[in-house]
Formats: structure tokens, C-alpha cells, sequence
């Protein structure tokens, strides 16, 4: 009995001891990877019916490296859960009308043939519109004075130096324009705002059947610290429009913040119904049906008189007010406040009536 083998303890285990030498990453115990294994299941989670929720230690150790690519992708999952804004409909169809007249104005303007594409509509923070464009765009801040706020008209390097090459005479022969990454002249930085002009034309027009607004250019700027239309993390909505002269051209980007849009948001959130934007046709003939057989009161007024107040409380039944107009004279029809017509008194079957002699015009109502 005495030399029957005890049990193997853990420490007389091979396996063990091997084990105990690993580190915890290598023993499945890694936290971070639990932290990146707890955020995959935070963006699965709305799928699968479950609800996966960060410690306080998880979160401290996926927060713990900011240059990370799980923090990257954690701070953008985060953004995007609070990055959620109203569709507007109508502001696409003002998109579609812009790149449209945009082409025909700058053929009229370049004498070339001038190709205009809305690319894509997307809604992005201020701050990372101003990153994708930083050191290769010129921006143009323009003032809507009706919504009493600012947009921006943000034109790429190879936009500007093509539509220069254009107006200043270069053919069409020339397969590439030289855009070296270098400062704009005055020159071009003249043309560029004078094009900026033009094309705000098509912006208005556009604009026009859901809410007419007037567009200036205050200015043109170069460096984006110095076009910051709003703070960096309010949103706002850009259209990217691809341009092309022949062998040349580039892009342009429309970006409004939303503040910008709130005094014609509704109007700009409604569905779109063909070309008659802001009404409704079914909505109006219902009106106008029941407008129709409405019935309103109209009175004959025989004659205004002054009289004293001490004749008024003389009165008593069997009193006489005699009035200086005469049977055959023409009396008014009033509806409220409106005169309606003008008439004559007369008698139809032993009652009361009047016949009209003249209408009177009525704002707004055609003959």
C-alpha cells in the first residue's frame, strides 16, 4: 500500500506546468480581445435580439489605446448611433435641377461642351467634410439671406485650373491640365469667384419652386480654418458633382449645414410629386367644393344717417326716418365688409328685390 502512486497533483501535471507559462492572451484570457469580442457583439446585437453591454473594465481597456483600430472603429460605431437625421426628399430633386442648369450655363459660358453629374448626396459632420477637401479645394462662403445663414461652394484643384484654362483661351486639343499642388493666382482666384456667381444662379433657380432664396458670394478662401461655416461637429448634407469639359474638368460640392435648411425644412421633407412642388391637387378641389356650396350673408345697406342722441330716445312706435335717397336710386350689397354688387330696389311678387347693375371687382377673382 505504501507504494501506490498517488494521484498526479497539478504541479506534477505536464500539461499544467506548460500552461502556467503562457502568457493570458495565449490562455484564451486576453481582456482586450474580450473588450473587441464585446464591441462585434454590440454592433450584432440589434440583430440577434440580444442587448451587449461594456464593463467599466472593457471600456477602459479598448479607450486605453486611442490610435488603435478597434478605438477608431469604436468611436465610429459611436458616431454613426448618433448621426441620424430626417430624409428631404425635395432637396434631392433640387440637386437633380441644379447639375441640369449648371450644364447649360457653363456651355453658355465656356462655348465647350460641358457634361454636369450629381455623383452622390450624403449627410457628414463639418469636420469631416473640411478633412476629405483640406489642401485641394477652394471654397467659396456663401450668404442665404432669407434663411439669415451660410453655405459652401467647395471647388476642387482640377475644377478650378481647367475652368481657367477654358476662359482664358486653351483648346480643346490639350488632354491634361497642369495642377501642381501650389497657392491659386489673383487671377484665378478672380475667375474662380466670378464662376462661383454664375453658378449660384442655377442654385437660386433651382431653389425657387420650394422656397426662393437670394445666394451671394461673400468671399473666396483657400484654407479651410478660415471657411468654417458652422462648429465642427454639426451636420450638414453635401452634393458632389462631377464636371467635365472634353478631356477636362473636376468637381464641385455643395454643402449646406442643417441650420441652414430649418426655416424650409418641412417644405424640403415633403414628398416629392412631379413638377407641381408645394400643393396638392385632390386637396384643392375638395376645397373648392366645399368652398362652393358654402352660404354666406348678404346685405342691402339703404343708407347711412347721422342722428342725435336725443332724437334716438324720442323714438317710440309709429316714428317716421325719412332718408334722402329715392326709390329708383342704387344701393350696395355688402358681404361683411366687401361690397359685392350695386343695385336697384323693386318689388316680385308682392316681395322685396333688388336687381344688380354693376359688379364690383373683386381681388384676385378673374371675370
Amino acid at each position: 500500500m505504501a507504494n501506490e502512486q498517488a494521484p498526479d497533483r497539478p504541479d506534477n501535471d505536464p500539461a499544467a506546468q506548460e500552461n502556467a507559462q503562457k502568457t493570458p492572451q495565449e490562455q484564451g484570457h486576453d481582456p482586450q480581445g474580450q473588450a473587441d469580442n464585446r464591441v462585434d457583439d454590440a454592433e450584432n446585437g440589434a440583430d440577434d435580439g440580444t442587448e451587449s453591454l461594456l464593463t467599466n473594465e472593457e471600456l477602459e481597456t479598448l479607450m486605453a489605446e486611442p490610435g488603435s483600430e478597434r478605438h477608431r472603429a469604436f468611436r465610429l460605431l459611436m458616431d454613426e448611433l448618433s448621426f441620424r437625421y430626417e430624409p428631404m426628399p425635395r432637396l434631392e430633386v433640387v440637386f437633380d435641377r441644379v447639375s441640369q442648369l449648371m450644364g447649360t450655363i457653363l456651355r453658355n459660358m465656356t462655348s465647350d461642351n460641358v457634361d454636369v453629374m450629381l455623383e452622390k448626396i450624403e449627410t457628414v459632420r463639418f469636420s469631416q467634410f473640411v478633412e476629405a477637401t483640406e489642401g485641394t479645394c477652394a471654397y467659396s462662403i456663401i450668404k442665404a439671406r432669407e434663411w439669415d445663414n451660410y453655405l459652401l461652394i467647395s471647388l476642387n484643384a482640377d475644377m478650378i485650373f481647367s475652368t481657367v484654362d477654358v476662359l482664358m483661351g486653351g483648346g480643346s486639343g490639350r488632354t491634361e491640365v497642369e495642377t501642381k499642388e501650389r497657392g491659386f493666382t489673383s487671377i484665378e482666384r478672380a475667375l474662380v469667384k466670378k464662376v462661383v456667381e454664375v453658378l449660384l444662379e442655377a442654385v437660386t433657380t433651382a431653389f425657387e419652386p420650394v422656397a426662393p432664396v437670394s445666394l451671394h458670394c461673400e468671399r473666396l478662401e483657400t484654407i479651410a480654418r478660415f471657411a468654417m461655416i458652422t462648429e465642427p461637429n454639426n451636420a450638414l448634407i453635401t452634393a458632389e458633382f462631377t464636371i467635365g469639359m472634353e478631356s477636362r474638368g473636376g468637381k464641385m460640392i455643395i454643402a449646406i449645414p442643417y441650420a441652414t435648411l430649418e426655416p424650409v425644412r418641412e417644405q424640403l421633407q415633403q414628398t416629392y410629386r412631379g413638377e407641381q412642388i408645394g400643393g396638392d391637387s385632390v386637396w384643392e378641389s375638395h376645397i373648392l367644393s366645399q368652398l362652393v356650396s358654402a352660404s354666406v350673408d348678404v346685405q342691402i345697406e339703404l343708407e347711412k344717417k347721422t342722428i342725435l342722441l336725443s332724437e334716438i330716445m324720442a323714438w317710440k312706435k309709429g316714428s317716421v326716418l325719412t332718408f334722402t335717397k329715392e326709390h329708383s336710386a342704387t344701393f350696395e350689397a355688402l358681404c361683411g365688409d366687401v361690397p359685392l354688387f350695386e343695385c336697384i330696389m323693386g318689388q316680385q311678387n308682392r316681395r322685396l328685390a333688388v336687381r344688380i347693375t354693376r359688379m364690383f371687382p373683386q381681388r384676385g377673382v378673374q371675370d
